[in-house]
C-alpha cells in the first residue's frame, strides 16, 4: 500500500470521525459510530485509493473492537482467534450484513463478526 492510500484513507477517515459522533452513542467514535448508508455512501463517493483507505479503517475498527471484546473476557477460553480476521474478509462481512440493514450501525457489525469468529485455539503445552 503506498503512502498516499494511507493518507487519503487517513483524510476519508478523519472526516468520519468528525461526523460519526453526530449521529451514534455517544460513546462509539469513529467508522464504527457510521450506519452502513453512511458507510456505504462515503465509501461509493470516494475515489479507488479512498475507497482502499476506508477497507483498510473498517478492518481496522473491526480488529480493535475484537480485541477489546477479547479482553473483556479474561478466561482465554472464552476468547475468538483474531488472527482470522484479514482486510478483504472483514470488508466482505461488512457488505453482507450491511446489505440487510442500511440502518445497523458499524459497531453493530462488528459485534456480528466477532460473534461468528472462531475460538481460540488451545494452546500447546
Amino acid at each position: 500500500m503506498s503512502v498516499k492510500t494511507i493518507i487519503v484513507g487517513a483524510l476519508c477517515l478523519s472526516t468520519s470521525l468528525i461526523l460519526a459522533p453526530l449521529h451514534a452513542q455517544s460513546n462509539i467514535i469513529g467508522i464504527g459510530a457510521l450506519t452502513c448508508d453512511e458507510f456505504a455512501n462515503e465509501f461509493q463517493s470516494a475515489s479507488e485509493d479512498t475507497q482502499s483507505g476506508l477497507v483498510w479503517g473498517v478492518f481496522s475498527w473491526v480488529q480493535g473492537y475484537s480485541s477489546g471484546k477479547n479482553l473483556e473476557r479474561p478466561n482465554e477460553a472464552d476468547q475468538k482467534d483474531l488472527t482470522t480476521l484479514d482486510p478483504e474478509s472483514v470488508f466482505n462481512q461488512v457488505v453482507g450484513i450491511c446489505t440487510i440493514s442500511g440502518t445497523i450501525y458499524i459497531y453493530e457489525v462488528a459485534e456480528l463478526i466477532y460473534d461468528r469468529l472462531p475460538p481460540m485455539p488451545e494452546a500447546s503445552v
